[in-house]
């Protein structure tokens, strides 16, 4: 998957790491057929740093996505058990860390299990609808409806994005996967602590689509970087 956008600061390309943390602002929306402009009302913003091995986590988690999700779908409660163990498991030394720093990485961990157990509910929706439809058709030449594929390539994004998650805590790079809200305009600011070349993931909803948003973006130490998303990498109209 290839970013349908792209955005720098400008003054150029800044050093591997830095201090000074930049900020990443923008708006994300989507344009209608008839050309009217739908903010993302308070979608959700994700940076992933652009190393090797977290990009390699990501694609991985897209493949995977692409591939397993049959499996998923059929225990999706199960599927949701397993990664909270291993959160659990994986948050375990947070108790002999500093304070201020337990504090920090007790709300990332609680924003981490927030977003498996809205997974779960998302891929529970989707199996629902493959029982509906498989019912329709008495579970004779069955096949995915268009809505229904268009929800489970948006599910694909985010079992990436969970992927994602799990190597943060894997590795202990609190600063390589950074996250925040858009408000409802659609606007969005998010601090990063470390300088460098990100991909910029954005999911929520603009009018009656859900949809997801990328782009590439440079961050320079102390400066801002703005973006523009108005061209969904995938958009799927629901009721």
């Amino acid at each position: 998957m290839t970013p349908k956008n792209a955005a720098k600061s400008t003054t150029g390309p800044s050093p591997r790491t830095s201090a000074r943390p930049g900020v990443v602002s923008g708006k994300v929306f989507a344009i209608t057929a008839g050309g009217d402009i739908k903010p993302a009302r308070l979608a959700t913003v994700f940076l992933i740093y652009s190393s090797i091995d977290i990009l390699k986590a990501w694609y991985d988690g897209l493949s995977a996505a692409r591939t397993l999700y049959l499996s998923q779908l059929k225990d999706p409660e199960g599927f949701t058990k397993a990664k909270l163990e291993d959160y659990e498991e994986d948050a375990s030394f947070l108790g002999a860390l500093p304070p201020a720093t337990r504090d920090r990485l007790v709300a990332l961990y609680t924003a981490d299990l927030d977003a498996q157990i809205l997974m779960a509910h998302e891929t529970s929706d989707i199996k629902r609808d493959l029982v509906e439809l498989a019912a329709k058709t008495r579970f004779e030449q069955f096949r995915w409806n268009d809505e229904t594929m268009c929800k489970r390539d948006l599910l694909n994004y985010e079992m990436a994005l969970a992927g994602v998650r799990k190597w943060r805590w894997d590795h202990k790079e609190w600063d390589q996967f950074v996250a925040g809200k858009a408000d409802e305009d659609g606007q969005f600011k998010v601090a990063v602590p470390r300088a460098g070349k990100y991909l910029l993931f954005v999911r929520g909803r603009a009018g009656f689509n859900e949809a997801f948003w990328s782009a590439e973006v440079v961050v320079a130490a102390g400066l801002e970087a703005a973006v523009k998303l108005g061209q969904p990498e995938k958009a799927c109209l629901v009721p």
